[in-house]
């Protein structure tokens, strides 16, 4: 698992669990929660609303198995790439989204997603910040690598009011050969800045073609590229990093002590594993993650994460507030605030 997606799952964790313990918030009420993980792939995405929506086993579109509860709403994704198609699936149903990552200008559109929300930073304002970088820099001739089309031309548009010329905005489609064709023709450039556009999920396969294939540019990567590997970062690269407000020292300490609080944590498990090659104890992963990473693992029974794991991600955070605060003016609106449960009805009164 990523380190960053650990800290967005357990802050969803923790902020539903505070939720539940308020009295004042959600009477009578408990909120749940399903987590799937997207992996990046739309159509995993698509996949995993779809079993929300339609409740365990087979998915049948339209139809609902889920039994108890209503569905108070969707949180997430992260990237634009998974987080459209979502969009455009529960607006078809009228369900509730709040994004805590996306930026595609085209989700603020409210005629075509009206349920539609995000958390996550404003590109318009990253696109002023990175123009007034290149300013600041001196740097004349520059390149842009986006995620999406629109992007691209409005950050070029950003940077060519600050004086700078873009001598080509290449577009990451997905396809593997198509992208790395698009990677050669910028290696080729005589431009020795290249700046990341959109957003864009952890894919192994494209950090490592971009380590190999812009090793000798200067990289400028946004907040919302997420998958950059640290080592990447210290070779000719900068970032904006995104800044973690932290709502209060009394919600700092009590997310520290929800992360330390013993459990059976099968992802920690993995992010050990992964970090510093600590033995999971499950013989088939083991043996698995010893043949494909050919390190040696051992125990680690003392070893706990850095503080930076205990710090909980503001934007996650504000997503959980806003929908349950949502449905808590929603019900108190319609005089239900009692001990029958959501209304059936509720998403299409959102």
């Amino acid at each position: 698992p990523n380190d960053d997606y650990y800290t967005e799952i357990h802050t969803l964790l923790y902020g539903i669990d505070e939720i539940n313990r308020n009295p004042d918030l959600l009477p009578n009420i408990t909120l749940g929660y399903r987590v799937y993980d997207s992996c990046g792939d739309p159509r995993l995405a698509i996949g995993s609303a779809l079993q929300i929506l339609s409740g365990p086993g087979n998915v049948v579109p339209n139809y609902s198995c889920r039994g108890k509860g209503e569905i108070a709403g969707f949180i997430g994704d992260r990237s634009t790439v998974t987080s459209l198609p979502i969009a455009q699936l529960l607006g078809v149903y009228g369900y509730s989204q709040i994004s805590y990552g996306a930026t595609d200008p085209v989700l603020n559109d409210r005629t075509l997603y009206p349920h539609y929300f995000s958390t996550g930073p404003n590109e318009h304002f990253q696109h002023i910040a990175i123009a007034e970088l290149v300013e600041r820099l001196g740097w004349t001739w520059v390149i842009i690598l986006t995620t999406s089309n629109d992007g691209g031309q409005n950050l070029k548009n950003e940077i060519n009011k600050h004086g700078a010329c873009v001598d080509l905005i290449g577009t990451l489609t997905g396809n593997n050969d198509t992208d790395k064709r698009t990677l050669e023709k910028i290696q080729k450039s005589t431009a020795e800045v290249v700046i990341l556009c959109g957003g864009h999920s952890y894919d192994p396969y494209l950090a490592f073609v971009l380590e190999k294939m812009l090793n000798n540019k200067m990289v400028v990567v946004p907040v919302t590229w997420v998958f950059i590997p640290h080592y990447f970062l210290y070779n000719g690269c900068l970032q904006f990093q995104d800044t973690n407000m932290v709502f209060n020292d009394d919600a700092e300490e009590k997310f520290t002590k929800h992360m330390f609080a013993p459990r059976e944590d099968e992802l920690l498990k993995d992010l050990l594993a992964n970090d510093h090659f600590c033995l999971t104890h499950d013989k088939e992963k083991d043996d698995l993650f010893q043949r494909v990473y050919e390190h040696l693992y051992r125990n680690c029974s003392n070893i706990t994460l850095p503080m930076p794991y205990y710090y909980p991600y503001h934007r996650v955070t504000r997503a959980v507030n806003v929908l349950a605060r949502a449905q808590h003016n929603l019900l108190s609106s319609s005089g239900k605030h009692n001990n029958t449960g959501l209304p059936t009805i509720i998403h299409r009164k959102q």
